[in-house]
C-alpha cells in the first residue's frame, strides 16, 4: 500500500512537472475589455483593422499602460497585426494601441480613434539654393534619352531566407561621351504582388503566388529618371520586394539588407563601367 501510494505521488508530481509554464500575460487575461478588433490567441495578441492596412516604411508597434510592448508583424495581405506576449504583462487591457511612426492605427478603448495623415506645410523653395533660375534642375537638358531594363540571378541576403531579386529599370541619356554621372534609386516599403488588376488584391509575400505578379516599385522614378537623363545623369531604379516581404521582425527593419542589395548593384555597375565592351 505505502509503494502504491509513493508510485502514485510521483506521478502526479511528474504530471505537474510536465504542463507547461503559463506566460506571464495570460495571468492578466483581458475577459471582455479587450478594445475593438482585438483578440488574444494561443500565438499573442492580433488585432484586425477595419480595412486591410499597406504596407509601409513605419514599424507597427503595440502600446499599452503607457509603455511600447513590442513590434508586431503585419500578415501578407494586411489584415491582421500580431504581437508575441511571451513573458508582457498587460494591466490595463483597455489601453492597447497600435501605432506606426506615432501615428494611432487603431480604435482605443477609450474610444479614440486614428486621426487623419496631414502633408507636411513646409514650404519649399522654387530654386535649388546657389542654383541660378537659368540652372533649374526642374528643367528637362539637351539630351535624349534610351530606356531598358535588366534581370539578373537572385542575390542572397545573409538576414533573409529568401534571396532578392536582382532586377533595376535602366534611363541614359543618348550621345553623351565620356564619363557621366550615375544615380541609383531604391523604392519605399510597399506591398509586393498584386492580382486582379488595378481593383484587385495585394500582398506583402515573396516570391508571389501562383496566379500574382510582382509590384513594379522600381519603375516608380521613371519620371525622374528620363529628367537626369535628359541633363546627362546615368539612372538605374532597382527592386527589393524581397526584402520588403521580410524585414517584419528584424531588429535594423531590413537596413542592411537594404545595404547589401544597393552595394551589390553598384558592384556590378563599377564592372560594366570597367568593361563597356
Amino acid at each position: 500500500m505505502r509503494r502504491s501510494l509513493a508510485v502514485l505521488v510521483t506521478l502526479l508530481v511528474s504530471t505537474a512537472l510536465a504542463v507547461p509554464a503559463t506566460p506571464a500575460a495570460a495571468a492578466d487575461r483581458p475577459g471582455a475589455s479587450l478594445p475593438p478588433g482585438w483578440t488574444l490567441t494561443g500565438s499573442g495578441l492580433v488585432w484586425t483593422p477595419a480595412a486591410p492596412l499597406p504596407l509601409g516604411d513605419a514599424r507597427l508597434e503595440v502600446h499599452a499602460d503607457h509603455t511600447l510592448l513590442g513590434q508586431a508583424k503585419l500578415s501578407p495581405d494586411g489584415r491582421r497585426v500580431t504581437l508575441p506576449l511571451g513573458e508582457v504583462r498587460v494591466h490595463d487591457w483597455k489601453s492597447l494601441q497600435v501605432r506606426a511612426a506615432g501615428r494611432l492605427l487603431s480604435v482605443r478603448g477609450d474610444g479614440e480613434h486614428p486621426g487623419p495623415l496631414t502633408a507636411p506645410t513646409t514650404p519649399l523653395p522654387a530654386v535649388l539654393p546657389g542654383l541660378p533660375q537659368s540652372a533649374d534642375p526642374g528643367r528637362p537638358g539637351p539630351y535624349p534619352i534610351v530606356a531598358g531594363s535588366y534581370a539578373l540571378a537572385p542575390y542572397a541576403l545573409p538576414e533573409m531566407p529568401v534571396k532578392a531579386e536582382v532586377v533595376g529599370v535602366v534611363v541614359s541619356p543618348r550621345g553623351a561621351a565620356g564619363r557621366r554621372p550615375f544615380a541609383l534609386f531604391l523604392h519605399g516599403r510597399h506591398a509586393t504582388c498584386y492580382t486582379g488588376g488595378s481593383l484587385g488584391q495585394v500582398s506583402g509575400e515573396w516570391p508571389c503566388p501562383a496566379g500574382w505578379h510582382a509590384v513594379p516599385s522600381h519603375r516608380g522614378y521613371l519620371a525622374a529618371q528620363r529628367l537626369l537623363a535628359s541633363q546627362g545623369w546615368v539612372t538605374v531604379s532597382i527592386s527589393a520586394n524581397a526584402v520588403n516581404a521580410q524585414d517584419g521582425l528584424i531588429d535594423d527593419g531590413g537596413a542592411r539588407a537594404r545595404a547589401r542589395l544597393v552595394r551589390h548593384h553598384l558592384e556590378l555597375w563599377a564592372g560594366w563601367a570597367a568593361s563597356p565592351n
